[in-house]
């Protein structure tokens, strides 16, 4: 009974650590993604100027990509943005537009999906690393995964990562 006590916790801190780690990468997604439309509204920005019937590719690319990702981020100002830009440029609001405009950075951004078991996977064993547990493997890891994960490179960013993050290292931290 004691021992189905100790692996349902283990099981339920390991299911939290998947589920932050999911988290974090949506949250890395949401800033690259914020730093891409911070870059366009400063390329319109320069371009104000700029009749409406001659806009440079740059400020089309800008227009169509906060039109079709500004939806992603929570802020109220893009919202603005993109609802003033979409009542000056409706032309740009068409699917074709999109199709024909939209930088092929931001089509992940469009439409993101969860991120994959081997991300979850190799960010969570990087975490682990970085923490001083080597030797941390993910139960259930794919096959052809494990090699990928045992040869990470010690260069990972993990600035956005915290102690916090990490309940599969001290079962004292509930969050």
């Amino acid at each position: 009974m004691y021992h189905d006590a100790l692996e349902k916790d283990a099981e339920n801190a390991l299911n939290t650590a998947r589920l932050k780690t999911e988290k974090l990468l949506a949250d890395d997604e949401a800033m690259d993604l914020m730093s891409i439309l911070e870059r366009y509204c400063d390329i319109l920005m320069e371009s104000r100027m700029e009749r409406i019937d001659k806009l440079s590719g740059d400020s089309v690319e800008a227009i169509v990509g906060i039109l079709a990702t500004s939806s992603r981020i929570d802020s109220p100002e893009l919202i603005t943005l993109s609802q003033a830009l979409a009542l000056q440029y409706p032309n740009l609001t068409s699917d074709e537009a999109v199709k024909a405009h939209l930088a092929t950075k931001l089509v992940k951004h469009v439409t993101p999906n969860r991120p994959s078991q081997t991300a979850v996977d190799e960010t969570m064993v990087t975490i682990a690393k970085s923490y001083g547990v080597p030797d941390w493997e993910p139960p259930f890891l794919l096959p052809g995964d494990r090699s990928e994960i045992h040869g990470l490179s010690a260069g990972v960013n993990l600035s956005s990562f915290s102690l916090q993050l990490l309940p599969f290292q001290s079962s004292t931290r509930r969050d």
